[in-house]
C-alpha cells in the first residue's frame, strides 16, 4: 500500500498539533499519522434522516473503515448489525436474494481515486454495493446510487447497478458477532476489503487502476 501524503494535508495536520513543536514523529508513529490524514481525506458517512448521535444510539450504528491507496483515500461506510442469536445471512437474509451488507442506509464506498474493485473500474465518487449471497460464492454488485437506504434492492435500485464480480465465501475461525469490515494491503496500490459477519469472509479486491 502506498502511503503518499499529500502536502496540504500534512501541513494542516502539524499545523494542529502545534507546528513545528516537539520532536519529529518516530517511525512507529508513522501509521498512526497516514491513518489520521486518511480520516481527513476521506468523504463523510451520509446518514438520511437521522443526526449522528441518533445513528449511534441504533441498534446497528454506523461504522467505517478507511485505506490510502497511491495518492488517493478508498472508504466503506455501513450500518453494523449484530447477530443476536439470529441468522441473518441465510436465514432473516435468505440465500440468493440481495442483501445490503450492513444496516440502515445502504453501504456505500467512496473514492478519491481512480478504482478498479472486483474487476469493475470505479471513476472517483460514491458507489453503493448489495451482495446476492450463497453457501459457496456471493455475487457483489457495485451501483451508482449511493444516497438512499438500504432497502428495498428493487428493480428501480437495480437499473443503476453498474458491475458486479463474485467472490468465495470463507468460513472464519469464530462467529463474529457484529458485521465488521476491514482493509488489508496487498501490494503497491492494492488492498482488500474484508467483510466478516457471523461465520462468514468474503474479500473484495480494489486497486489503483491509474
Amino acid at each position: 500500500m502506498i502511503r503518499t501524503i499529500p502536502a496540504v494535508l500534512f501541513v494542516a495536520v502539524v499545523a494542529a498539533c502545534g507546528g513545528d513543536q516537539g520532536p519529529a514523529p518516530h517511525a512507529e508513529d508513522t501509521t498512526a499519522l497516514v491513518e489520521t490524514i486518511a480520516q481527513i481525506a476521506a468523504p463523510a458517512c451520509g446518514l438520511m434522516n437521522a443526526s449522528s448521535q441518533e445513528a449511534a444510539a441504533r441498534p446497528s450504528p454506523l461504522d467505517s473503515a478507511t485505506t490510502q491507496l497511491g495518492a488517493g483515500t478508498v472508504k466503506v461506510c455501513y450500518g453494523a448489525p449484530s447477530a443476536r442469536g439470529r441468522t441473518i445471512v441465510g436465514g432473516v437474509d435468505p440465500f440468493g436474494q440481495p442483501w445490503r451488507m450492513g444496516a440502515n442506509e445502504a453501504t456505500v464506498i467512496h473514492t478519491t481515486a481512480v478504482v478498479n474493485v472486483g474487476g469493475v473500474a470505479l471513476a472517483a465518487g460514491s458507489y453503493s454495493l448489495y451482495s446476492i449471497p450463497e453457501a459457496q460464492n456471493w455475487t457483489v454488485v457495485l451501483n451508482s446510487s449511493s444516497d438512499r437506504w438500504g432497502v428495498p434492492i428493487n428493480d428501480e435500485v437495480r437499473s443503476s447497478d453498474i458491475g458486479q464480480f463474485t467472490v468465495a465465501a470463507e468460513a472464519t475461525s469464530e462467529h463474529v458477532e457484529t458485521l465488521r469490515y476491514r482493509f488489508e494491503p496487498r501490494s503497491e496500490g492494492a488492498a482488500e476489503l474484508v467483510m466478516e459477519f457471523e461465520n462468514t469472509r468474503i474479500r473484495i479486491p480494489i486497486q489503483t487502476a491509474e
